[in-house]
């Protein structure tokens, strides 16, 4: 799991950075903002690999459970705090 550098702006290493790590689920860490984060490159990186991602923007605070010998990915929702 990777935890996209600064709000998922694309950066020039990201396709290396991803192929090193044998990167399988990023998070994506931002809220509203005008700066374009995560930016629509680092995002159709991340589809063009098959890599599932996941934007607390949208989806809230991200967790994992390790549940029956392999990872669980728990959403606790944007409105849920």
């Amino acid at each position: 799991v990777l935890v996209m550098p600064h709000h998922g702006k694309y950066l020039a290493i990201l396709p290396s950075l991803l192929t090193r790590i044998g990167c399988t689920t990023a998070i994506i860490s931002c809220g509203e903002n005008t700066y374009g984060h995560p930016d629509a490159r680092t995002l159709a990186l991340l589809k063009s690999r098959g890599i599932p991602f996941f934007i607390t923007r949208e989806k809230g605070a991200v967790g994992f459970l390790w549940k029956e010998n392999r990872w669980e990915v728990k959403q606790n929702g944007k409105d849920h705090f």
